[in-house]
């Protein structure tokens, strides 16, 4: 199966974006992290003509800069 690198940042007001290096101009938003990943998934089937489960998502996550913890 295919895997698919996403990066999934949680924005600082706690909600959540999604980028793919493998697709371009890609991203995803969600109010929650689930809501994200659930969202890049569908959206990345259709910008990459594959089916859902034909792939799966390798996530990592980051914070955004000023999410002021640190």
């Amino acid at each position: 199966m295919r895997k698919v690198r996403v990066s999934l940042e949680k924005g600082s007001e706690g909600d959540w974006w999604a980028q793919s290096p493998e697709a371009a101009g890609f991203y995803a938003y969600g109010e929650t992290r689930e809501e994200a990943v659930a969202n890049a998934k569908d959206a990345l089937s259709i910008f990459l003509g594959m089916d859902e489960d034909s792939f799966e998502l390798e996530i990592t996550e980051t914070r955004a800069a000023n999410d002021g913890k640190g």
